[in-house]
C-alpha cells in the first residue's frame, strides 16, 4: 500500500481547509468580527481535529468506515458508512458546483454545465486511478505556489491603496451573539470538515506525528482564512462582501499598482480551481473509499465511475443554478447537515470508542 508522507499529509490539509472555503468571506455573519468568529471556530475545530486523531490513534491501521464496523458491528455499522458516504458524496458535488460555476461565469460562459462538470469529475476520477498518495504528492508541489499567490494579493492590495482597516470596526458592536452563531457555522465549514482524513490517515507512513501535522496545518489554515477575509471586509465593507457571489475574485479584480499589476482575475481562477479541486478529490475518495469497504468484493477504481455519473447528474438536478447552491451549500448544509455528522455521530462513535474493549493496535 502506497505511503503518505507527513510533509504530504500537511500540504493536504492546508490546500483542503482553504479550498472552496476561502471564495467565501466566513463567518460574514458577524459583519466586521468575522475575524473573531472564525478563531473562535477555530479553537472548535482544534477540538474535533483532537477527537478525530483520538480515533485514529486507538485504530491506527483502519479507516472510518472500518472503525465503524468495530465499534457497532455490521448492522448498524454498514447503515452509517452508507450515511457517511452520501455525505461525503454531498460535500463533493457542492465544490463540483461551486466550481464549475465560477469558471463557467467568468471564462467559459459558453460552454454547457453538464461538459464542465464532466471535465471536473473525469479530473478527480483519474487522479484518483492513480491512488490517493498521487493527490498527496500533487498537494505538495502546489502548496508553496498557493501560499505565495495568497501572500502577493496581500501585497498587491496594500500597494494599489485599497485596504481600509477602518472597516473593521466598531468590535462587537452588536454583542457577542451574532460571532458565536457565525463561529458555530464556521467551526462545520471548513474545519469540521476534516473528519474526510479519517478515511487517509491510517495511510501515512509515521503516525506518531498525525496529529502534530495536522494541527498545525489546520492551525495556519484558520490564519489564512481569518487574514483573507479581514481583507475582503476591508476592501470592499461588511455590506458588499456579504452580497458578493464571490467576493475573493472582486477584490483580485481591484488590483492596481500604477496601471501596470491589473486584471489578474486569471490567476484567482486558477487558484481557485487548484484548491477546491483538492479538496473535492478527498471528500470524493472518502465516499468512494466508504462504499468500497462495504462490498469489498469491487476494484474501488470501478466504484469511483458509477459514483461520479451519480454526482454530476444529481449535482445538476438538485442544484440547477448559483442561488440554489448558495441556498443549499452555504446556509442549509453549515446548519443543519455538518452538526449531524460532525457533532453528533462522530463524537458517539468516540464515546463508543471509550467503553469499547478492543485488542492493542487494533
Amino acid at each position: 500500500m502506497p505511503k503518505i508522507t507527513t510533509k504530504q499529509l500537511f500540504s493536504l490539509i492546508v490546500l483542503f481547509e482553504i479550498g472552496s472555503a476561502i471564495i467565501f468571506a466566513q463567518g460574514i455573519d458577524a459583519k466586521q468580527d468575522a475575524w473573531i468568529a472564525i478563531a473562535i471556530a477555530l479553537c472548535v475545530g482544534f477540538l474535533l481535529m483532537w477527537m478525530y486523531t483520538e480515533l485514529q490513534k486507538k485504530f491506527p491501521n483502519k479507516n472510518l468506515a472500518q472503525i465503524i464496523i468495530v465499534l457497532t458491528g455490521k448492522v448498524i455499522g454498514i447503515p452509517l458508512i452508507l450515511m457517511f458516504a452520501l455525505y461525503f458524496f454531498h460535500i463533493s458535488s457542492l465544490i463540483l458546483v461551486a466550481s464549475e460555476e465560477i469558471v463557467g461565469t467568468t471564462f467559459l460562459n459558453e460552454t454547457p454545465r453538464t461538459v464542465l462538470c464532466l471535465i471536473f469529475m473525469s479530473t478527480i476520477i483519474y487522479i484518483l486511478w492513480l491512488g490517493i498518495d498521487v493527490l498527496a504528492k500533487i498537494g505538495e508541489l502546489l502548496l508553496p505556489y498557493i501560499l505565495v499567490t495568497i501572500l502577493s494579493i496581500f501585497i498587491l492590495l496594500f500597494f494599489s491603496g485599497r485596504i481600509a482597516i477602518v472597516e473593521l470596526s466598531p468590535v462587537l458592536s452588536e454583542g457577542i451573539l451574532p460571532v458565536l452563531k457565525a463561529a458555530f457555522k464556521v467551526s462545520s465549514f471548513p474545519f469540521g470538515e476534516t473528519i474526510a482524513f479519517l478515511m487517509i490517515w491510517y495511510k501515512i507512513d509515521n503516525k506518531g506525528d498525525i496529529r502534530k501535522v495536522s494541527f498545525w496545518a489546520l492551525g495556519i489554515s484558520g490564519i489564512i482564512l481569518i487574514c483573507t477575509t479581514t481583507l475582503m471586509i476591508s476592501v470592499l465593507g461588511v455590506h458588499y462582501t456579504s452580497i458578493s457571489t464571490i467576493p475573493l475574485l472582486k477584490i483580485i479584480k481591484l488590483i492596481n499598482v500604477a496601471s501596470i499589476l491589473t486584471n489578474l482575475d486569471s490567476f484567482s481562477i486558477l487558484f481557485i480551481f487548484v484548491t477546491s479541486f483538492i479538496k473535492a478529490s478527498v471528500f470524493f475518495y472518502a465516499g468512494v473509499s466508504c462504499i468500497s469497504s462495504i462490498f469489498k468484493k469491487i476494484y474501488i477504481k470501478w466504484i469511483s465511475i458509477p459514483c461520479g455519473i451519480i454526482i454530476i447528474i444529481t449535482s445538476i438536478l438538485l442544484m440547477p443554478n448559483y442561488a440554489t447552491y448558495l441556498l443549499i451549500g452555504i446556509k442549509i448544509t453549515p446548519m443543519y447537515i455538518h452538526p449531524f455528522f460532525l457533532f453528533f455521530l462522530t463524537p458517539l462513535l468516540f464515546i463508543i470508542s471509550l467503553f469499547k474493549n478492543t485488542p492493542p493496535n487494533e
